[in-house]
């Protein structure tokens, strides 16, 4: 918990204090993760942490003075953590299915996100919600009570038709 949140909040408080003194504004981009909506058993103290690291309030209080926040919360990454894992390739294939777009992101997918938010091409955004970087993980999620079992046995019914007429 001291890393997620402790680590978060220190580092936001010494940031804000450079950033306000050089009056020119700036950005503070805070890594969450989708988690922190969305959690899953034997991950509960991790859920709140990201929970807790949602920078919306921050945004709120700090985009008047000229420093947009930012928070990142990907979804499923691809990345040597996840590889380390018993079961790593596994859990990666199990999770990337699951989600709308069918893989995990890459880091670079998630860079690509921080610079362009860090850039002044983002000079009017700031953190209403988290930014979801996630392949539709919790799109489906959302959906996954209501109209997704019927794309789910749609798309079965197809994969079914397509390999009957190939035999």
């Amino acid at each position: 918990m001291s890393i997620h949140v402790e680590g978060m909040m220190q580092s936001f408080r010494y940031t804000r204090k450079a950033l306000l003194k050089s009056n020119r504004g700036g950005v503070f981009i805070g890594l969450s993760s989708i988690a922190g909506v969305m959690g899953h058993p034997g991950a509960a103290i991790y859920a709140i942490c990201k929970a807790a690291v949602d920078h919306t309030l921050l945004a709120l209080e700090y985009a008047p003075r000229g420093l947009r926040v930012y928070s990142v919360a990907p979804g499923l990454i691809d990345t040597p953590a996840i590889a380390s894992l018993n079961d790593g390739k596994r859990f990666l294939d199990d999770v990337s299915s699951s989600h709308v777009m069918k893989r995990a992101g890459k880091p670079e997918e998630v860079g690509e996100l921080v610079a362009f938010l860090a850039s002044k091409r983002a000079s009017f955004m700031t953190c209403s919600q988290p930014i979801y970087v996630d392949g539709g993980a919790l799109l489906r999620h959302a959906l996954s009570d209501s109209i997704l079992p019927f794309f789910d046995e749609r798309e079965k019914a197809k994969r079914d038709k397509t390999e009957a007429t190939s035999k």
